[in-house]
This record gives C-alpha cells, sequence and structure tokens, in this order.
C-alpha cells in the first residue's frame, strides 16, 4: 500500500463510512496486482495446458502468423500467454476483487475458478455476446454497453461458482477437463435457452419481455436485447440440465418443473430479495450465497419430486400439462405440504430477507423434500 499510494485500513475505513470508493488510478492498480496474482496461480499449475485453451494463444498472434501452427503450439512462452489472456479476461469481466472474493466463497483453488470461468463462458456463448456488444462502440451509449457487460458478468460469476461448487461437476473439470465439462452441458443448455419463454411460469414470463422492452429502450439491438433479458433465468441451467438428465426428461419439460416449483415455494421471491437488497457486511454475504445455493438445492429436490410422481414425461408443451401435474403433486403431498404457507406468511419476505430468513426457509424446504423422499 505504502509503494503504491493506496489507503491504508484507516483511510478505506473512512471511505468506507462516508459511502466513498477509490479513485481510478487507485482501482487501476487494484486490476493490474489481480492480474498479477491470478496470473501467478495459474502458471503454477496445469490450468494453461487444457487441449481447449490452445486458442488463446493463437488469438494473441497476429492471424497471418496462424499459418505457423508448430511454431506457435511450441513457443517457449506458451504458458504464459495463456496465463495472461485468461487472467486479463476474467479480471476485466469481472473485476478486481473477484478471483479471490471466489477462492475465499468457494475454497477452491484459482486455477479451477479460472478453468470453471472459461467453461461456463463457452457453454453459455458469451464470447459472441460479448463481441456483439463490443460492436456497438460508436452506435450505442457506453451505459448501456456497460451494463450489457455487466449482465454477462453476473451470470458468468453465477455460473462459475455453481460449477466449482458442485463436487460431481469440479470433479468432472478436473478430470476431464473444458472438454469434459462443455460436451455435457453446451448442447442441453443451448436447447434450454432457446425453449425459456416458453417454459416460465407467468409472472417471470411478463418480467422477462419488460426486461427486453427496457433494454430495447436503452437502445439495444433486438437480438441482443433478449440476450440479455434471459440471463437471469439462465443462471439456473446447469440446475435445470442436471434435474433432467436424473429424472430421464427433456430440460425443456424438467425446466417448466423447476421454475413452477420456484414460484409455488417463494424461492424465487427469495433470491429476487437478495439481489435487490444483497446484505453488506462480508460475513453475512458469504452465508447468503451458501445458502441462496442450498436453495436451489431444495428447489432440484422439490421438482424431482414433482417429475417422480408424474412418472413419464407428457407429451405436448410445457402450457398443456404443468398445471395438471403440479396438482396431482401437490395433493399427493398434502401431509409434506401442510403449513408450509402459513410459515412464509411468517417469514414476510415481502418485507425483505435475511441470513435468518433464508436459512429458516432453507431448512423448512429442506424438511419438505426430506419427507417426500421417505414417503
Amino acid at each position: 500500500r505504502v509503494v503504491e499510494g493506496l489507503p491504508d485500513a484507516e483511510m478505506l475505513a473512512g471511505l468506507k463510512t462516508r459511502g466513498a470508493g477509490l479513485t481510478r488510478p487507485e482501482l487501476a492498480v487494484l486490476l493490474a496486482y489481480s492480474k498479477m496474482w491470478l496470473f501467478e496461480a495459474l502458471v503454477d499449475s496445469t490450468a494453461p495446458d487444457d487441449p481447449l485453451l490452445e486458442r488463446e494463444l493463437f488469438a494473441y498472434f497476429p492471424e497471418p502468423l496462424h499459418r505457423f501452427t508448430d511454431a506457435v503450439v511450441r513457443h517457449r512462452l506458451r504458458r504464459e500467454i495463456i496465463a495472461t489472456r485468461l487472467s486479463n479476461e476474467i479480471v476485466d469481466t469481472c473485476g478486481a476483487s473477484f478471483p479471490y472474493r471466489a477462492v475465499e466463497a468457494t475454497g477452491a483453488q484459482p486455477a479451477a475458478v479460472a478453468l470453471a470461468y472459461e467453461a461456463a463462458r463457452r457453454i453459455l456463448n458469451l464470447g459472441d455476446y460479448a463481441s456483439a456488444v463490443d460492436a456497438l462502440d460508436n452506435k450505442a451509449s457506453a451505459s448501456l454497453q456497460v451494463a450489457l457487460y455487466n449482465s454477462a458478468a453476473e451470470l458468468l460469476s453465477e455460473q462459475l461458482y455453481r460449477i466449482v461448487s458442485d463436487p460431481r461437476l469440479a470433479g468432472l473439470l478436473q478430470r476431464q477437463g473444458l472438454k469434459g465439462v462443455i460436451d455435457q452441458y453446451k448442447e442441453p443448455v443451448t436447447t434450454l435457452k432457446a425453449s425459456l419463454e416458453e417454459v416460465l411460469p407467468p409472472a417471470p414470463a411478463q418480467a422477462l419481455k419488460a426486461r427486453i422492452a427496457d433494454w430495447k429502450k436503452q437502445g439495444a439491438p433486438a437480438a441482443l436485447a433478449r440476450e440479455a433479458a434471459l440471463m437471469p433465468a439462465l443462471e439456473h441451467a446447469f440446475d435445470v440440465v442436471d434435474l433432467g438428465r436424473e429424472t430421464g426428461w427433456s430440460a425443456k419439460a424438467a425446466a417448466a418443473v423447476f421454475f413452477a416449483v420456484g414460484q409455488r415455494f417463494d424461492i424465487e421471491t427469495a433470491r429476487e430479495h437478495v439481489k435487490a437488497a444483497p446484505p453488506f457486511e462480508h460475513f453475512d454475504k458469504l452465508a447468503t450465497r451458501r445458502l441462496v445455493e442450498d436453495l436451489s438445492a431444495r428447489q432440484v429436490a422439490l421438482a424431482a419430486s414433482a417429475i417422480a410422481s408424474a412418472g413419464a414425461e407428457p407429451k405436448g408443451a410445457p402450457c398443456d400439462w404443468l398445471e395438471d401435474v403440479m396438482t396431482a403433486w401437490r395433493e399427493k403431498s398434502e401431509g409434506a405440504l401442510a403449513g408450509f404457507e402459513d410459515f412464509v406468511a411468517s417469514l414476510e419476505l415481502g418485507a425483505g430477507v435475511s441470513v435468518s430468513k433464508l436459512s429458516l426457509l432453507s431448512k423448512k424446504l429442506g424438511d419438505i423434500a426430506g419427507r417426500l423422499e421417505n414417503a
């Protein structure tokens, strides 16, 4: 801090009290140090050796040199070039503090965080999305571009956390690298993305239309507006794909049940309030993240119970059978679900959420899922 002229702990406390932040030059210093920290961690790992990262190596060199394939692949600084490009990409997209926060929140190694980031970016095709936002230079406002980038960064960070926090996915990434994860998720996630408007419950579907209209109003092209508007729902893509794989249902059908459960049990309401008013204190933020992950796991378990109750996947569009499936499940599960509405009403989620409320909601949903599993 002394060498770089950064504020000490007392000065930072004063800035925090006044609601002020660091200056642009100070942020630039932190950005550089974050990239160096992540770069060193990547070089010390096997992450740069992943075969799918070879394209980062070629992207570093001018295109006329790409014909010298052997020379590029055997470059003495191959690993360092890949580590530089990957660390730059992550920090520039998600912020200077993101790599450290991700490591702290998940307990994963920096290399695992970086590979999970790249896997999520490719599965969600966010490289093309970023190129489309770049193409708006001098055509749209900078504030719109920043907002579009931030939407992608939020989705990326959520999916990264999902990958490194799931033992099965983290193990797959470690054993088979980027290809193993991408091969399992890219196609079903792409299919799910194309059908999201059909499977969202009425309220989220209306919210999606409103987001599309808002992005268009700000000046985003129609295709880009839709891409950005879909991102909040795509945060659940990995859960939905896993649910479909485990139950034998298509991702589209599994998504319809998953989102219906989220609405029925006020899980989505809790998530929305966390996003709208995140905790201020550091450890409350960590606890809230873990509890939101727990809520997603409860949602998957309850959706799996509803699917098991229905048996084979119904034919036709979800709008033709979803209500019947959910009603039949609720009737079969009446004992396990008894008192839930009164319990949620007592939490007063509409007035805001807290760590304690999220903990109680997660525990209640876990009890319900357990009773249904043992029924």
